[in-house]
């Protein structure tokens, strides 16, 4: 069924609207999404992602729900940019580990349980990495507060989600 507030040719309309940018100054990604009776298949053009559920309270479950894609973006994030950041210093980052915690407040109204009210939101994301490198503790700050600066998702989503890093450093 058509969206029939958004016509395709109103979308037409506003792109040509829209000033050309470079795309070094604003990169826009799109994504198609369907739903099947069993999931939701999300494509970015060369790739198919499928989430069959909102949250999971199974530990056990190898299937990532919404929530868990969303902490493995977030988690991946910090640690491919601290990876390249080390790397761009020539600076070896032996070991690198990080766990996420994720708490949703009201976690019953994103599954419609009968009788809960309100809406479940992401009250917070703590994370924790461990890194190991030779750097000293300051250098190796410096490089981490640099790889944190060009994440986006996180840069965009810290406030929102009261996303908070601690990096413990072994030698």
């Amino acid at each position: 069924m058509p969206d029939r507030t958004h016509s395709p040719k109103a979308h037409d309309a506003q792109r040509q609207a829209e000033p050309a940018v470079p795309e070094s100054q604003r990169f826009t990604a799109s994504y198609r999404a369907i739903r099947t009776d069993e999931a939701v298949k999300v494509y970015n053009g060369a790739g198919m992602r499928s989430v069959s559920r909102v949250l999971s309270f199974d530990p056990a479950d190898e299937e990532f729900s919404a929530l868990d894609e969303c902490a493995c973006a977030i988690l991946s994030e910090i640690l491919l940019l601290l990876g390249d950041e080390f790397h761009r210093r020539g600076e070896d980052l032996m070991d690198v580990e990080a766990r996420a915690h994720v708490t949703v407040e009201n976690p019953l109204a994103a599954l419609g349980v009968r009788g809960v009210e309100g809406t479940a939101r992401i009250a917070s994301v703590r994370v924790e990495a461990y890194l190991f490198t030779f750097m000293d503790e300051p250098q190796a700050r410096t490089v981490i507060d640099g790889a944190l600066a060009r994440a986006t998702l996180y840069q965009s989503l810290k406030d929102a989600l009261s996303i908070t890093c601690r990096f413990s450093l072994t030698e």
